[in-house]
């Protein structure tokens, strides 16, 4: 055995041993040809890439012939497991592996709980033992279970980290918990926590990475633990060459597992799109299900070496029957011969390229000259000037029997022609190199489900360290996987991911969840683990910070780009940002409208070498359809930003032409990737068509004519940290960026006092000066070194935007700082939008009812949609906390009307009854439907008594409102206007004071509904009626109006009354009021309108088109659009033209019910398909009305109605959208009486 085994070894025996006896002696016992499953979170998952416990176990008793499947996965939990769609259950993967023995590895997730969670944790690990035992997992008898305790949280006395005290008494709490349980059914249990924490006491280097996840010589450790907990461990130590033989082997079977239980593309492996078909009915589950069934047969054969090399044998020729991969046919063949794909070569397909007007392309490199350049997915550049590139020729992932080698290479110009004159591999056995960003000396790299840590420790330009930093990064699909790396000004790293992925990140501040996509943030300082943007996102990729700190995000699916700050706020899991509970729909808003998709990533154009009127520009490389690089110039709009397109830096019109990064190099040019490939997406084609390629990949750069060769690029790498501070004045952004990852390797302290040191000798007269003394409070976070002093005078800077940077500081140090919520106090009241959306975001992390009444106070100025937005976000997240405060009347909001308002407008009306009443309360009632007569009566007096007026009069106010569409009703109005009614109809006031009001509601309301009632309301008599009719009968609408409300009378004697006036109307209309031709003969009345199609057109260059419904009245009076198709000129958010017809007549989006075209485009349309000509009668037209100013969408739109051969048979148009429906009517004014005093008939026959 190793020495260090044995000094591992030795610590444990020189400690009092493990709480409990030896587990042989607890009835355990491995039997020959035993399958060990291991399950539970990352401790278990770690286990396997170390290898100790199955290379120690197999040493041990080679007689036994062991054979060992992982299947622990970070962050599971005894009741949570967060899996990609279709992945399995435990029971389901432990059946299939033939589990006889069960090591479980759980407690330490479950401990973030704390104290209130162990009754729940005990349960739950009761009900874990009882349905293991009774199952047959291996088909004849009872697994046996062994429970190990959670480790305990390592002092590595790094001053980022926690010292583990707490954490120690929340673990050893349900260490002991579990002992119990063992110990109640009779388990064997491994005190894993009491003896390693002794350990860790006398290590002499780190055990964990972390203080939690176990390094290697960690995780050896551990295993001899449970070695030694397993058997009595006797004789001499195992030959330290075959220990490492053993370990090869180990690990190997172990890598092949891994890509078996773990198989990356697994939402097309096993989930939704595996039973997708294409040529010759070829699924991707059939070809894809038989890889794993290779996996599974190459694992065995893995296992027969294991055990050959345990008992010190060398292995044998094994013949073991491994399944043949299924071929694939292509669904898309090329034009070449057997269907091969012709391709220009990178010099060759500049021709095709179209560069904006003044600039120049050129190619940097090409896979003819560096064959490794294949599939390049992303790039940076690094601190001495080399571009990196991630190289994935197993895309879309590993396939068994190939080579695992996908790399990052380092490329390198060595004479500054603009074209690289080497390549080198710094890694080349990776997978999945989905995204990679520099940091610490070292490059984070993407592996889904782990992110890696590579770094060369001894100079070679090779990657000899590599650490498991995170895992559980879902791998459901690998073009959704974890991309676009960047380092935020903060120090922290960002990537992304998209739908089907169903991340759970293990950390040692706890479990992170995330289901579908995302936007992620890690502090490699202090390993804090958020959820930055957590948004129901289809594929995102593209992020990017400008020089400022503000941020954009592009979900690539849909090239739609977000200002990243107002979804940025916290959510709690499984909460995503959307609607919220006030409006704005399910959906954030995109800063400007695409015109073409999708997006494989985004640059901020900051380079000395390209003209003033590029800076700053905005650079979306676009892949199919327009396939190119999108420029569009960014201009700031209200709290938020709105672009403009302008020039494409370049586009080409080569069909395999695929940008997939871009990036801004030392010397001023615009680097990008080009993929290459003739197919693109994960569902068009099958996972393994075999014309997706693997031999082509392309680095281009874009530079101003005359000056290809570009500026002379600074160095970084290796300069003293006073020069590196000096870089941070530059002003080209990616110079400052890479002068940050310089520093992120140099000691904290040193760079924090440095920086201290150069803010007191910056120039105070320099223009730049806010912007340089931002730079230094940057360090200071991303170092993890809080300057409170330095943080209060960047707040106060007179420059707006670094005001709103130092409100994101304080945001991201809200763990370590005190008061953070008192400088967001200050910030929420700021005279600039941006600083005071930054608050508002930043007062979402506050569990606090305090943090809503400040965001309230943001209500105080102008509000536009980024703030608006942020604020039903906000306030969502904040729910928990000042509904409860607000419901029993702790005085929330009391000093702030406005704000209170806010809040009570967001509550049901369950919650609305329980608020102490009060003038916002009141007012609120009055605008909330479903209320009774006498809550609005009661809520009207107590208007009426603090403003001096009748209730009647507070009623009439509320009823203007509600028919103006002034309240929040919405689609509700009618509901509200008949309790507001039925309030007024109630009150004890003097009626004959209300009747003018009520004639210029009857004759003069906006909405039908108001006319009817207020017509209802003035018929307080038989002794009326007949003064109304007769003013109603002087005009076909006034006719009408009353008619239309006669169906709510419910007084007999009116009734009575009316009944010998309206039954004439059957027969025509009135003297004086039919047409001169007719003299109210029904035979006069002309049939309807004939016509099959039924258009919506929005004239203008920039609109909108969004509807809730459209009606057609034929046959009677039926509404017959249901019966046709609808189309419409564009697509967005979801809002199928179908919308339109699904009786949904709801104006908010939040319904569900909108169609919706793409926003600001010239004349957009909707129309509906009768299949026939039709009789049509009516029309009525919903349209959006749920905030403010999208009502006026509709002003101007044009309805038209066409026959068969597409002529217009009738047309009309609306000035300005109303609260109600638009109507119209198509057919005469008799016939609309006519059925009207029909309607009015049938109450007046009941009374009878």
């Amino acid at each position: 055995m190793s020495n260090l085994l044995l000094s591992g070894l030795s610590l444990f025996l020189l400690g009092t041993g493990l709480g409990r006896a030896p587990v042989q002696d607890q009835g355990f016992t491995f039997k020959e040809g035993d399958t060990v499953c291991l399950l539970g979170n990352a401790l278990a998952e770690r286990m396997q890439h170390a290898g100790f416990l199955e290379a120690f176990l197999q040493l041990r008793r080679p007689d036994l012939a062991l054979s060992f499947r992982n299947l622990g996965f970070s962050a599971d939990e005894l009741t949570v497991q967060q899996r990609t769609a279709g992945f399995g259950s435990w029971d389901e993967h432990l059946t299939r592996c033939g589990a006889d023995v069960v090591f479980a590895f759980f407690g330490f997730n479950e401990s973030f709980a704390g104290q209130k969670g162990l009754p729940d944790f005990r349960e739950n690990l009761t009900a874990f033992i009882e349905h293991t035992r009774a199952q047959r997992y291996n088909g004849t008898e009872s697994p046996r279970l062994v429970l190990c305790s959670p480790v305990p949280h390592e002092d590595l006395g790094d001053p980022n980290l926690p010292d583990g005290r707490d954490a120690n008494e929340r673990i050893q709490a349900y260490a002991a918990a579990m002992e119990a349980v063992a110990m109640e059914h009779g388990v064997p249990f491994i005190d894993l926590f009491t003896t390693l924490k002794r350990t860790q006491a006398q290590a002499s280097r780190p055990l964990s990475i972390n203080g939690i996840h176990l390094t290697p010589a960690g995780n050896k450790i551990v295993a001899e633990l449970i070695v030694s907990a397993l058997f009595a461990w006797e004789g001499g130590p195992e030959n330290q060459q075959q220990l490492e033989r053993v370990l090869t082997a180990v690990r190997h079977k172990n890598l092949l597992w891994f890509n078996r239980y773990r198989a990356t593309d697994g939402y097309n492996v096993y989930g939704g799109r595996s039973s997708l078909k294409y040529t010759d009915e070829q699924s991707n589950f059939t070809v894809l299900q038989r890889e794993l069934e290779i996996l599974d047969a190459l694992c065995v054969r893995e296992d027969s070496r294991i055990h050959a090399l345990a008992a010190d044998r060398a292995p044998e020729a094994i013949d073991t029957d491994i399944p043949q991969a299924i071929p694939v046919i292509t669904n898309r063949p090329g034009a070449g011969p057997g269907g091969a794909y012709i391709f220009r070569d990178g010099q060759e397909a500049i021709d095709a390229m179209t560069p904006a007007p003044d600039f120049e392309v050129g190619l940097f490199a090409d896979e003819l000259a560096f064959p490794e350049l294949v599939n390049p997915v992303q790039m940076s550049w690094d601190t001495r000037g080399r571009l990196w590139v991630a190289a994935w020729p197993t895309y879309p992932h590993w396939a068994p029997g190939t080579p695992m080698n996908d790399k990052l290479l380092v490329f390198e110009d060595t004479d500054g022609d603009g074209q690289a004159d080497t390549c080198i591999p710094f890694a080349d056995d990776l997978h999945n190199p989905t995204g990679f960003e520099f940091w610490g000396g070292g490059v984070f790299v993407a592996s889904a489900p782990d992110l890696l840590f590579l770094k060369d420790t001894d100079g070679d330009g090779r990657a000899d360290s590599r650490t498991r930093v995170l895992h559980g990064l879902s791998s459901g699909d690998t073009h959704h996987s974890a991309n676009s790396f960047v380092l935020g000004h903060d120090g922290a790293l960002y990537f992304q991911e998209g739908v089907f992925h169903q991340t759970q990140i293990e950390t040692i501040h706890g479990p992170m969840r995330n289901n579908d996509g995302c936007v992620w943030r890690f502090e490699p300082r202090t390993w804090r683990v958020e959820r930055y943007v957590p948004y129901n996102f289809a594929n995102p990729h593209g992020h990017v910070f400008d020089a400022w700190g503000q941020d954009f995000v592009t979900d690539g699916t849909g090239n739609n780009n977000y200002y990243a700050l107002p979804f940025s706020g916290h959510a709690v899991h499984p909460q995503k940002r959307s609607g919220g509970l006030w409006g704005q729909g399910s959906s954030y808003f995109t800063f400007f409208p695409q015109r073409s998709r999708p997006c494989a990533a985004t640059e901020i154009l900051s380079s000395s070498l390209f003209p003033a009127e590029n800076q700053g520009n905005y650079l979306i490389a676009n892949v199919i359809g327009f396939q190119g690089i999108f420029q569009y110039a960014i201009r700031d709009d209200g709290s938020g930003f709105s672009a403009t397109e302008v020039d494409p830096v370049v586009h080409s019109s080569d069909p395999n032409f695929r940008p997939s990064d871009i990036e801004v190099g030392p010397d001023g040019a615009i680097y990008f990737l080009d993929w290459h490939n003739p197919l693109i997406g994960h569902m068009q084609h099958h996972l393994r068509d075999p014309s997706r390629d693997g031999e082509h990949g392309r680095i281009y750069r874009v530079t101003p004519k005359g000056k290809a060769a570009g500026l002379r690029p600074v160095p970084v790498a290796g300069r003293p940290i006073d020069e590196l501070l000096e870089l941070l004045k530059h002003p080209d952004d990616r110079l400052r960026y890479r002068a940050r990852i310089e520093l992120s390797a140099h000691d904290s302290d040193a760079v924090v006092a440095a920086a201290g040191a150069w803010v007191a000798r910056l120039d105070q007269a320099s223009p730049n000066y806010e912007h340089d003394r931002l730079e230094a409070l940057w360090l200071t976070q991303q170092h993890n070194r809080p300057d409170a002093g330095l943080l209060g005078d960047v707040l106060s800077s007179p420059d707006p935007r670094a005001r709103a940077a130092a409100v994101r500081v304080a945001r991201g140090l809200r763990h370590t700082l005190p008061q953070v919520i008192e400088r967001l106090a200050q910030a929420i009241e700021d005279e600039h939008p941006r600083v005071r959306l930054e608050a508002l975001v930043a007062l979402s992390f506050f569990e606090e009812a305090r943090a809503a009444e400040l965001a309230l106070r943001v209500l105080e100025r102008p509000m536009d949609r980024f703030l608006e937005y942020a604020l039903s976000q906000t306030l969502t997240t904040l729910e928990p906390y000042w509904k409860p405060a607000l419901v029993k009347g702790r005085g929330l909001a009391q000093d702030h009307d406005r704000g209170l308002a806010h809040l009570l407008a967001g509550i049901d009306t369950a919650e609305l009854a329980l608020v102490a009443p009060g003038p916002a309360a009141w007012a609120e009632q009055l605008e909330r439907p479903g209320l009774e007569p006498a809550a609005y009566l009661a809520a009207a007096q107590g208007l009426a008594q603090l403003q001096g007026e009748r209730p009647e009069t507070v009623l009439l106010t509320a009823i203007r409102a509600g028919d103006a569409g002034q309240t929040s009703a919405g689609g509700h109005t009618d509901h509200l206007l008949m309790g507001l009614f039925g309030a007024l109809a109630s009150g004890a006031g003097e009626r004959e004071a209300l009747a003018t009001e009520l004639t210029e509601l009857a004759t003069g309301g906006q909405r039908s509904s108001t006319r009817r009632l207020a017509t209802v309301a003035s018929l307080r008599s038989a002794s009326t009626v007949d003064a109304l009719w007769e003013a109603a009968a002087e005009s076909l609408g006034g006719l009408g109006n009353l008619l239309d409300a006669l169906p709510l009378v419910t007084d007999r004697e009116i009734l009575t009354k009316l009944e010998d006036r309206v039954l004439p109307l059957l027969a025509g209309l009135p003297e004086g009021l039919a047409p001169n031709e007719g003299k109210g003969d029904s035979n006069t009345i002309p049939a309807a309108t004939v016509g099959r199609f039924v258009r919506v057109e929005l004239p203008g260059e920039e609109r909108t088109l969004t509807l809730a419904e459209v009606e057609v009245f034929g046959d009677g009076g039926k509404n017959i659009a249901g019966s046709g198709t609808a189309t419409q000129s564009t697509l967005a958010h979801g809002g199928v033209p179908d919308r339109a017809l699904d009786g949904n007549r709801s104006s908010s989006w939040t319904d569900s019910g909108q169609t919706h075209t793409i926003e600001n485009r010239p004349n957009p349309w909707w129309e509906l398909d009768l299949r026939a000509d039709r009789d049509i009668e009516r029309i009525a037209v919903w349209g959006r009305d749920d905030t403010s100013g999208l009502r006026a969408r509709l002003d101007g739109f044009r309805l038209r109605v066409l026959d068969q051969t597409r002529r217009t048979v009738f047309e009309a148009s609306i000035d300005r959208a109303q609260v109600e429906p638009a109507s119209f009517d198509l057919t005469s004014p008799g016939l609309r009486i006519r059925r009207a005093a029909a309607a009015a008939l049938a109450p007046m026959a009941a009374a009878d």
